[in-house]
C-alpha cells in the first residue's frame, strides 16, 4: 500500500472515530430525535471532518439534555440541516450498496447510474424520511404521501451533483471506482460533501417557503377566555355556514402544490443535467484484477 493510500485509510479511521463520538453525544447534549442517530452516524462516517462541522454548528446543543426546544424547532437553518443530512445519508447509502451490485454483477455504466439513483431515492425517502416522519403523521403511510414530494426534490439536488463529482474524480484517481479499495470511500466521501453543500441552500429555500409541510411547526395557541360547553367556538360557526368562497387555507394549499410542481421540475432539469454530465465524462474504466488482494 503507498502513501497516498495509507493517508485515505487514516482519514476514513479519523471519520469512524468522529462517527462514533457523534453517536455518544447525540444521547447527551443534542435536542436531536432517536432516529435521526443513524442518519448523523452516517453522514459523519460518509463526510468526516465535515459532518462533524456540520453537527456543532446545527444540532449539537450548548447544555446537556436540552428537549426539543422552540428555538431549534423554528430555526430554519437547522431544520435545512436536518433534512439535507436525512437525504444526503440515504442518498449515499443507496450508492454505495448500487456500486457494490454493480461490481458484482459487472452492470453497463447506464444501468449503474439507474440503480444508483433508484436505491439512493429508496433509502432516502422511504427509510430515513418515512420512519423518521411516522410518528408525526401517526402512521408510516401517511408520512410518505406527505413527504414524497418534497424530498424527491430534496434527492434530485443531491443525485445531481454526486453523479458528476463521481464521474469526475473516477476520471483523475486511478482504481477509484471499485468499493473494495480505500479510493473509492475518499471518493464517495468528496462526492457527499459536494452533494450536500449544493443540496444544503436550496432545501434550505424550501423550507422557508414552506414547501416542505413536515418541517412546519404550528404552536396551538391557548385560548385566554374558554369557551363554555354548550356554546360553539367561533371557528366551528364560521365552518358550518353556507359558503362557495374558497378557504384561505385551500388557497395557501393550491398555491404550495404549484410552487412544488415547478420546484420538482428544476429538480429534474438538475438532476438531467448531472446525469448527461456524469455519463459524458465517465471513462471506460479497464477490469481490475483483485487476485493480489485475495491472495
Amino acid at each position: 500500500m503507498n502513501p497516498g493510500d495509507l493517508f485515505l485509510l487514516f482519514w476514513l479511521l479519523i471519520s469512524i472515530l468522529i462517527a462514533v463520538w457523534v453517536y455518544q453525544d447525540l444521547g447527551k447534549r443534542s435536542p436531536t430525535l432517536n432516529l435521526m442517530k443513524p442518519a448523523w452516524i452516517l453522514i459523519c462516517i460518509y463526510t468526516g471532518l465535515f459532518g462533524l462541522l456540520i453537527y456543532e454548528l446545527t444540532c449539537r446543543s450548548t447544555k446537556p439534555l436540552i428537549p426539543h426546544s422552540t428555538r431549534y424547532s423554528a430555526s430554519s437553518y437547522r431544520k435545512a440541516s436536518s433534512s439535507t443530512v436525512q437525504s444526503t445519508a440515504g442518498a449515499a447509502t443507496g450508492i454505495i450498496i448500487a456500486a457494490s451490485l454493480s461490481s458484482i454483477l459487472n452492470l453497463p455504466t447506464m444501468i449503474e447510474y439507474l440503480l444508483e439513483y433508484l436505491l439512493a431515492y429508496i433509502f432516502a425517502i422511504f427509510v430515513f424520511h418515512g420512519l423518521y416522519h411516522a410518528n408525526t403523521y401517526y402512521s408510516y403511510p401517511n408520512a410518505i404521501k406527505e413527504i414524497i414530494l418534497p424530498e424527491t426534490i430534496s434527492i434530485n439536488f443531491i443525485l445531481a451533483a454526486i453523479f458528476p463529482t463521481n464521474a469526475l474524480c473516477f476520471q483523475y484517481i486511478p482504481m477509484a471506482d471499485h468499493p473494495t479499495l480505500i479510493r473509492f470511500w475518499f471518493v464517495m466521501q468528496l462526492a457527499t460533501i459536494v452533494g450536500f453543500g449544493i443540496a444544503y441552500p436550496l432545501i434550505h429555500w424550501l423550507i422557508l417557503n414552506n414547501l416542505k409541510p413536515c418541517y412546519i411547526i404550528i404552536q396551538p395557541k391557548r385560548n385566554a377566555y374558554p369557551t363554555p360547553k354548550h356554546m360553539k367556538p367561533i371557528k366551528e360557526i364560521a365552518s358550518n355556514s353556507k359558503t362557495n368562497d374558497p378557504t384561505p387555507e385551500a388557497i395557501y394549499k393550491s398555491k404550495i402544490k404549484t410552487q412544488l410542481i415547478i420546484a420538482l421540475l428544476l429538480s429534474f432539469l438538475l438532476l438531467a443535467a448531472g446525469f448527461t454530465l456524469a455519463i459524458y465524462i465517465t471513462p471506460i474504466l479497464p477490469h481490475i484484477d483483485l487476485s493480489h488482494f485475495i491472495y
